[in-house]
């Protein structure tokens, strides 16, 4: 297996899409704090980061299956680079928020820089295969999952402790010219889409094109290759397990950082903090163990993280000392960025490069879905009941997940995709 340090030195593609994601996602959760704060400023409300939120995820619902479609249609690396040039132009808007009256365009302007998102996000899921080799793929997930965790945690604490001195304009200001700084290290790519008969990642030969048929047939045939593999369907589905709690805990990290624990941006930013610093643990220590786990032993080890990303969840939901409360956050992402890095991997190399797009958007499809039905009954139930009932109900429904994932795999569901089994031998 290639180390992470080997991949950034001698893969120079993948050295340039690292670099994009560096640049662009440290500017995204910087923003994601500075819109946050700017809408609770004016509205003091907890509904209205559910509105942001939502705003976030319904493109996601909406243009999601069009942009597998399209990414498995097109170059990808092109692709990439027009949804960053278009996001970079959105991100300068919130600039103009400026009054209570002007909250609503936050709402308008998350929705229109989250519907360039499914593009890139798939996309660049879809690329990684496509520019590594087969013994890379782990670590080059790893080293992906954990620069978007150490943006998450640098970003966001940077946020929480820069917003206030450098004021809101030139939060955004950085977050526009971190998508140009995105675009550009992603135009130094040299990768062209592979014409070989086989796919060098899966050993799996590849079909000719076939005549392009409407937008919703070519989606639905990637339902169908879906609907026939167990583990693939299972794997989705413990993405859809998780956000029906996941969801709701993207709302409660602003409540509980700023209207229970009352520590406003700092608060907020911390807790983001504590879970991005949670991920980018899990990748790097998934990153060594991960190709020597069996194939029962993987399945075995996402019942427990499951298990125990519920378990800590419900234990945060009734802290009462904030410290104590970012250090179980830290620790629960830990456990669920494990699962991400391994399922990620695997479903890397078990899907033919001509359905990647289609599964990678509809896998973020189906989660944010989840996410956008959560995360509203969490804005709704929590000025009812409370942020800690609400998390309390977050961390169970997440937990769920790992019980009915083990009762699967005890019954024999998860079965291996023989047609891979060859090829993913030698990684085992």
């Amino acid at each position: 297996m290639a180390s992470s340090q080997q991949i950034l030195r001698t893969n120079s593609d993948y050295r340039h899409l690292w670099y994009a994601q560096l640049v662009s996602e440290m500017g995204d959760w910087f923003n994601q704090v500075a819109v946050f704060t700017l809408a609770l400023y004016y509205t003091r409300s907890a509904l209205s980061i559910t509105f942001i939120l939502i705003a976030q995820t319904i493109p996601s619902t909406l243009i999601g299956p069009v942009a597998g479609v399209v990414l498995d249609r097109v170059n990808r690396k092109h692709a990439l680079i027009i949804s960053d040039a278009v996001r970079a132009v959105v991100a300068l808007g919130p600039i103009f928020v400026t009054s209570p009256q002007r909250v609503w365009w936050l709402y308008v302007l998350t929705f229109l820089l989250a519907s360039a998102s499914p593009f890139f996000n798939a996309g660049r899921l879809a690329l990684i295969p496509s520019i590594t080799e087969a013994n890379e793929i782990l670590s080059a997930n790893a080293i992906t999952q954990a620069t978007h965790s150490a943006t998450l945690g640098i970003g966001s604490a940077l946020a929480g402790l820069l917003i206030a001195p450098l004021g809101f304009r030139n939060a955004f200001l950085l977050n526009s010219l971190s998508f140009a700084g995105s675009a550009w290290f992603i135009s130094r790519i040299r990768f062209q889409p592979r014409k070989a008969a086989e796919d060098a990642t899966t050993g799996v030969p590849v079909a000719a094109p076939a005549r392009r048929e409407g937008v919703w047939t070519e989606y639905r045939e990637g339902l169908r290759y879906i609907s026939r593999e167990p583990l693939l369907i299972g794997i989705l589905l413990l993405g859809v397990g998780w956000a029906t709690g996941g969801g709701a805990m993207q709302v409660l990290f602003s409540i509980f950082g700023d209207l229970i624990f009352h520590r406003g941006a700092f608060g907020i930013g911390v807790l983001y903090g504590a879970a991005g610093i949670g991920l980018a643990t899990a990748a790097a220590i998934a990153n060594r163990f991960g190709n020597r786990l069996s194939f029962s032993g993987y399945k075995r080890l996402l019942t427990i993280c499951y298990l125990c990303y519920g378990g800590l969840y419900i234990t945060f939901s009734q802290m009462r000392s904030f410290w104590t409360a970012v250090l179980l956050i830290g620790l629960s992402r830990y456990f669920i960025g494990t699962s991400s890095v391994l399922n990620l991997s695997r479903l890397m190399r078990i899907i033919p490069d001509e359905f990647r797009g289609r599964v990678f958007a509809t896998n973020e499809t189906m989660t944010l879905t989840t996410m956008l039905i959560s995360m509203l009954l969490a804005g709704s139930l929590a000025s009812v009941y409370g942020g800690r009932i609400v998390a309390l109900a977050a961390g169970t429904l997440s937990g769920l997940t790992g019980i009915w994932w083990g009762i699967a795999n005890w019954r024999g569901k998860l079965r291996e995709p023989h047609q891979y089994a060859i090829a993913l031998k030698p990684e085992e």
